[in-house]
């Protein structure tokens, strides 16, 4: 196929569907194109939904496949080092790329190396615990017990599934089902597609013997298996084992061009001056949800310490809710210049700065006096508030809080009035010392949003304020699950920019879908924010119907994201209980 009769494909999916970027690959060994459609956050359409139009296109042509991604989901991978989206999502397999599109995140070369070293010990590592089931089985197939020699193979091949999926996505499919581990690999690595193709009785009935074959074994009494499957069960277990080695062989070579050709652009730019049109832009990120080193023992909550900007939002702060301390437990920095010999303005520095700072004051009503607005209102300071008083703070450490254990122990004190805390004595709380309790906590929060979000569907239609209002539940139950979740902290107020800035904490890629910057953004929460007391006291105020499609769409988008997020936190078994209780 003409690279032409492609860009014409991509185009005519953008005109039917709402379309940020399409990649294609091709695949040689198979002549398949492969559709990589990013699609924006804004769109809540359900991507079983816009399957018709992307075959309609394409005349569901065989030798054309296709998969759909949100960009937060494609620009979050990139971050955390799925290589193959970095081998896929580049400028010369673009095929459709929408105007004003942000482009997706280029990573240095150091972090390219670093990635690519560990893909290979993580390969490396297992691949050789998956060997040990391999042996396994040639063990019990010499015994004639077929039962075992199809469960070693069935732990054979997952875990060589599993450890390509670390290795190249980043993350793994929790699952014993060989059909979604193949599912989730084939459509970038389509040489693994044909290991279990399912195209014919015989096949399907192979594949549901190895999917069978984890819980049979084990909990079924005298399970039977077909003997005549099991050589071409070790036929494929070998087949797979010599295709894994060499996709990492290829991706190997692949990632040295990439990174080589990382090292020469890197160094272009720094060789060129600001003088000829640059811009720059450092950026550096700390939190301590789990303990960084942000203090050490000869920090001191001295003035001299702290610095200007910081210092403005103290002030505020001591002004108006008279603490008895002050912590910083996250700041990010964000600096930038901007020179252009075609730019007729002067040449411009800008710096952002963010804090994350924990209050304890004694006030009874502490985010009354609008602090975090008045200290926002400061160019380029932005903070999130977290306002407690004394006593509930003592409560918390003597619980084993992790937060208020994290916090207190590791964050920077920025003002002291009166010492309240043995830190010495504080003990570190890890995530898993409580997981019991952060795992039922923060799922009943997600099986609220998820409830609340299909009730909606019964009135979204005829009552406009009751649907509003159930939206704006259904994003707090979400933000609240993820926050206790991530951060083992229950916010004390529920205001909804104040839950969503929280979140961004741990999940930065969460304004892909609830963005709250533009004045349409703002006036989008503001109706989901009011939503309580109109439904209450308000005499039926009219909601735009475009207003509340948008809304709808972005809650639904960012509940459903969250509760993927939530998921992939946990482990097989807690996904397993989680939706056997959804």
């Amino acid at each position: 196929m003409e690279i032409a009769d492609l860009k014409t494909i991509g185009e005519l999916i953008a005109d039917k569907i709402s379309v940020e970027k399409i990649y294609c690959l091709n695949h040689a060994d198979n002549n398949i194109y492969h559709l990589i459609i990013i699609i924006p956050a804004s769109c809540g359409t359900k991507f079983t939904e816009l399957e018709p139009f992307v075959r309609m296109v394409t005349n569901a042509k065989k030798d054309i496949t296709y998969t759909f991604y949100q960009t937060g989901e494609i620009r979050a991978a990139l971050k955390k080092g799925n290589l193959l989206f970095h081998l896929a999502c580049i400028e010369a397999n673009l095929l459709y790329n929408k105007k004003d599109s942000p482009d997706l995140p280029q990573s240095k070369a150091e972090n390219l190396s670093e990635w690519k070293r560990e893909a290979n010990a993580q390969f490396e590592d297992g691949a050789a615990k998956a060997k040990t089931f391999l042996d396994g089985a040639n063990f019990y197939s010499e015994k004639n017990d077929t039962g075992l020699t199809v469960f070693m193979l069935h732990q054979f091949i997952e875990l060589m599934f599993r450890t390509l999926e670390l290795a190249l996505l980043a993350k793994e499919k929790k699952t014993h089902s060989i059909t979604l581990h193949q599912a989730l690999v084939t459509p970038l690595l389509p040489q693994l597609g044909v290991l279990f193709p399912a195209d014919t009785p015989e096949e399907k009935e192979i594949l549901k013997t190895l999917n069978n074959a984890y819980s049979a074994v084990r909990y079924e009494q005298n399970h039977q298996i077909d003997e005549a499957f099991i050589p071409t069960l070790f036929q494929r277990a070998y087949l797979l084992q010599k295709r894994a080695a060499t996709i990492i062989n290829e991706l190997n070579t692949l990632l040295d061009i990439k990174i080589k050709d990382a090292e020469i652009f890197e160094k272009e730019t720094m060789n060129d001056q600001p003088s000829v049109g640059t811009q720059v832009t450092e950026s550096s990120l700390s939190h301590i949800i789990e303990p960084m080193n942000l203090k050490n023992d000869t920090d001191k909550p001295k003035e001299s310490d702290i610095k200007t900007e910081l210092q403005k939002v103290v002030a505020i702060i001591v002004e108006h809710l008279n603490p008895d301390q002050i912590y910083v437990f996250g700041r990010v920095k964000v600096q930038s210049s901007n020179a252009h010999v075609f730019n007729v303005k002067e040449h411009t520095e800008h710096m952002e700065l963010h804090y994350d700072l924990l209050v304890i004051s004694p006030l009874a009503n502490p985010y009354g006096n609008n602090v975090q607005s008045l200290v926002n209102g400061i160019d380029g300071v932005t903070i999130n508030l977290f306002v407690h008083n004394k006593e509930e703070v003592l409560k918390r450490l003597e619980n084993r809080n992790r937060f208020f254990n994290t916090v207190i122990k590791y964050g920077n004190v920025v003002y002291l009035k009166t010492s309240l805390f043995d830190i010495a004595n504080i003990p570190r709380v890890a995530k898993d010392d409580n997981r019991n309790h952060t795992v039922t906590h923060s799922a009943r929060r997600m099986f609220r949003a998820t409830a609340i979000l299909k009730a909606v569907e019964l009135v979204k239609d005829d009552v406009f304020e009751v649907t509003v209002s159930l939206l704006s539940q259904s994003l707090e139950q979400a933000c609240l699950g993820l926050i206790y979740s991530f951060l083992g902290y229950s916010p004390n107020l529920h205001s909804l920019s104040h839950l969503l800035s929280i979140c961004r904490i741990f999940w930065p890629e969460n304004e892909d879908f609830f963005p709250i910057q533009t004045p349409y953004d703002k006036k989008l929460l503001a109706i989901l924010s009011q939503s309580h007391s109109e439904l209450r006291y308000g005499a039926g105020k009219i909601i735009d119907p475009d207003d509340l499609n948008e809304v709808y769409l972005r809650c639904e988008t960012f509940v459903l994201c969250a509760e993927k997020v939530y998921l992939s936190t946990l482990t097989e078994l807690d996904v397993e209980d989680y939706k056997a209780v959804k």
